[in-house]
């Protein structure tokens, strides 16, 4: 655990007070720490879906995915990603619309926001989000999110958002 608290900056925490145990595998919903408990996995929510943790069938999805193709940029076609585009677009009943893969949930909302942007024309524009709300920790996610702890961070009116009071 030393050894990460001094060679990684964790989000959301005062780098001083981190001390959080070091994971070391996991099987179904439990993780296996360094030294030696296990866990429930209580933080599937936090930032991911947790189909949980080295799954077979899911391990043996990611290992026939890799042994064909491992990565290949978004500047080229994929059909893995087709196919995935195609059946979400076919599960959610936007048949004719078209998929925007992100890395994450900030990386999401900083896109949304700019095709939102484009579409209507207006390089500003105000944007509606919950009070106390979480959008990452990217500048444009800060400004949109409603957590205090973001606010002090980022200006608003200089990310071209527009923050309604509660």
């Amino acid at each position: 655990m030393t050894a990460e608290r001094d060679t990684v900056l964790h989000s959301w925490c005062m780098q001083s007070a981190w001390n959080a145990p070091t994971v070391v595998g996991g099987a179904g919903a439990w993780l296996h720490l360094e030294d030696g408990r296990r866990v429930l996995d209580m933080s599937s929510l936090a930032e991911c879906s947790n189909l949980g943790h080295q799954h077979p069938r899911v391990v043996a999805a990611i290992r026939a995915q890799a042994e064909q193709l491992c990565f290949v940029t978004n500047a080229w076609g994929a059909k893995p990603r087709a196919d995935l585009a195609a059946r979400l677009l076919e599960l959610s009943g936007f048949e004719g619309g078209r998929v925007f893969f992100t890395l994450g949930g900030a990386d999401a909302n900083e896109h949304a926001v700019k095709i939102v942007r484009q579409a209507f024309g207006k390089p500003k524009g105000v944007v509606v989000a919950r009070d106390r709300s979480y959008h990452g920790s990217t500048h444009l996610a800060m400004a949109l999110s409603g957590d205090t702890r973001t606010r002090a961070m980022v200006d608003p009116d200089a990310m071209g958002v527009t923050v309604l009071p509660p």
